[in-house]
């Protein structure tokens, strides 16, 4: 998501005008799964799994777990 402000001059002073928001897609990643209510992607059996919804790894956020070189079960 990103939010842009728009202002105005008006009488010598800026004046907010407008808030334009634009929302992007993102498709989901194949590796997730449901962890009490919540969805974890990436291989949760991994010591480095972030346990979130949004990073995979705390070593390496990017990869994926099957090539990763720092994977420890």
């Amino acid at each position: 998501m990103e939010r842009r402000h728009r202002y105005q001059l008006k009488s010598g002073r800026y004046k907010l005008y407008k808030i334009v928001i634009y929302v992007q897609s993102v498709s989901q990643p194949p590796d997730r799964t449901l962890v009490n209510g919540r969805l974890i992607i990436g291989d949760i059996t991994c010591h480095y799994n972030a346990h979130s919804e949004l990073i995979r790894c705390a070593v390496n956020p990017e990869g994926l777990c099957d090539r990763c070189p720092y994977y420890q079960s």
